[in-house]
């Protein structure tokens, strides 16, 4: 069975700090919960809307293109229940198809991010963890994280103060302390067992400057109720080189949270992003410290790298294992779900914006020359130092007869079977729009219709989607789904991205270098089929002698250096 892990979006906060890019904005309740409709809508189909282009086009294990996903299943024909395409249990009255069995996942991770996700009702969050444990198979021991901010448990006006007691029946809290102990002991009953503090700074001038909502005092008291409510894997994020910050007071934040113990610790530097009230305000402080010169609010360089010297000393002498550029932890609670995406597991993301990552996808040549995404040799090709080369390069061997057509033909299917990465639309009527478009459906309804479309999006047919309808209708671009359904429009580069071979290897580099213990050459190899030093003989021999990288034991990793040079570091990779 394959990994897979879950990413869920919580777009709401209750007010937008001066810093923050995030998809992500303050809601009332009755907005919450018709977007948590729509969530639950999307999740009980069984993939992300975006992403249903790459399960029209779906490989098994075996890397066979599947017969018609969309075909009823046994269990639509009143036989014993057949696995679905996730490879779960359902009853006979969904009407999507199903793949191999041999073509399942199981979720080694869950993760609620926002926004602030500790904003929606401890019901709410259940509701959707049994959504998703409806449809996916669950590992025994997934890593189920939920992020919270420690203010939002005080917003009266905002959060629902309904619980349900011991003997199941709904009361009112109107204690914030009591309500929050109540909602911790609601997430560890439904399955969520690491929890994730959005502290930032210890320092209350500091948060205030930040627009946060809670002083620390705040915070020290969700923590303290999350340990006495059982919780034994809590993660603190924490923020420097923030607006007025010094290195004593970056120093003080890091022993407070210290003494709390917690099992892990995000650690990352502020970046003053385009479009936030921060750039308005510290731009040009910005430039000032980037060109090296005395900036008038924000640390300067030197203090950054201070503050940056800091958390590793002060951290690692507690005994953290600082793991990933900005991230530490005990031994043995290093955020997996994290690792999964640094080390490239498929995952799917639901909600508004969500992206998701899906491997072992047939993707058809005229697609990817429609969607601008390759079908060429040039976008298919590396150059390397004894040449270019290209996934058919089996083209260029000697062999002769049956065998040279035998790896000709082996090379078309690995050009065939592709990474994609999609994204949810970020306007939540668009994205309510295409959830309710891809569920819409009746019982009586055995299959799909999936309209084909040529090069400029004109309609050429409506047939049902079959194995021979999409060997002979190469070009999927829309579904639509019933009479009347709004199509689905999947042409755009930004919602749906077939990843070309260079997009994978620079992935795999930049990706896996964010981890201390960095890239597994073996690795490159054995998924490229091409040595790491053919594509990145040059540049690994600069850096290594600039002494930015290490290479030990067939790994290449970060120095230290490297790692307050990380991001011209990661350029190197890009191809």
């Amino acid at each position: 069975m394959r990994e897979l892990e879950i990413y869920i979006h919580i777009p709401f906060c209750v007010r937008k700090c001066g810093y923050c890019d995030f998809l992500s904005a303050p809601a009332k309740k009755e907005q919450r919960d018709h977007y948590v409709e729509t969530l639950l809508e999307e999740i009980r189909g069984g993939a992300p809307v975006s992403a249903l282009p790459s399960f029209v086009m779906r490989r098994d294990a075996r890397g066979v293109l599947a017969d018609s996903l969309f075909a009823p299943r046994e269990a639509d024909r009143g036989e014993e229940r057949s696995p679905n395409r996730l490879g779960r249990q359902t009853g006979g009255s969904d009407t999507r198809g199903f793949v191999s069995e041999d073509d399942t996942y199981i979720v080694t991770s869950v993760f609620f991010g926002g926004g602030t996700p500790s904003l929606l009702p401890a019901p709410q969050i259940e509701e959707i963890l049994n959504a998703l444990r409806a449809r996916f198979h669950f590992s025994e021991d997934a890593e189920i994280s939920i992020e919270c901010n420690p203010g939002s448990f005080r917003q009266s006006d905002i959060c629902d103060r309904e619980h349900k007691d011991e003997n199941g029946k709904t009361v009112q809290i109107s204690h914030p302390e009591k309500l929050e102990k109540s909602v911790m002991e609601a997430y560890l009953a439904c399955g969520i067992n690491r929890i994730s503090f959005g502290l930032q700074s210890a320092d209350n001038k500091e948060l205030a400057a930040l627009g946060r909502i809670h002083t620390f005092e705040m915070f020290l008291h969700s923590y303290e109720t999350a340990r006495a409510a059982g919780f034994t894997n809590i993660n603190v994020d924490l923020m420097s080189a923030l607006p007025g910050q010094s290195v004593e007071s970056w120093e003080h934040t890091l022993r407070r949270v210290l003494a709390l113990s917690p099992e892990h610790i995000s650690a990352y530097s502020l970046i003053i992003e385009e479009g936030t009230p921060f750039y308005e305000k510290y731009h040009e402080d910005d430039l000032l410290r980037s060109d090296g010169e005395q900036p008038r609010f924000l640390p300067s360089e030197e203090d950054e790298r201070k503050m940056a010297g800091l958390t590793e000393q002060i951290l690692g002498e507690a005994g953290y294992v600082h793991y990933e550029i900005s991230n530490y932890a005990l031994p043995g609670y290093e955020c997996r779900h994290n690792i999964g995406y640094w080390r490239g597991t498929e995952y799917m993301g639901f909600g508004l914006g969500a992206s998701s990552l899906l491997r072992n996808v047939s993707v058809f040549d005229e697609y990817r020359k429609t969607m601008g995404q390759g079908g060429t040799e040039t976008d298919t090709s590396v150059r390397t130092n004894t040449g270019v080369w290209t996934e058919n390069s089996a083209k260029d061997n000697t062999d002769t007869g049956a065998e040279k057509q035998k790896k000709i033909q082996e090379m078309k299917e690995l050009y065939t079977a592709r990474s994609v990465r999609c994204k949810n639309p970020t306007d939540h009527a668009e994205y309510k729009r295409l959830v309710l478009s891809w569920n819409r459906s009746d019982n009586s309804r055995a299959a799909l219709s999936l309209p084909i479309c040529d090069a400029g999006g004109a309609l050429l047919s409506s047939a049902g989607c079959d194995a021979e309808n999409v060997g002979q209708n190469q070009n999927i671009l829309a579904c639509n789904v019933g009479e009347g359904a709004s199509s689905l429009p999947f042409c755009d580069e930004e919602s749906f991205q077939v990843l070309s071979i260079k997009d994978e290897i620079s992935e795999f580099m930049f990706l896996g270098l964010r981890m201390l213990s960095g890239v597994s050459e073996k690795e490159f190899s054995d998924r490229f089929g091409i040595p790491v030093d053919a594509v990145y003989g040059e540049p690994l021999e600069r850096l290594l002698s600039l002494k930015l990288l290490r290479r030990e034991n067939g790994r290449i990793f970060l120095t230290q250096r490297g790692l307050d040079l990380s991001n011209p570091v990661m350029a190197e990779f890009l191809l």
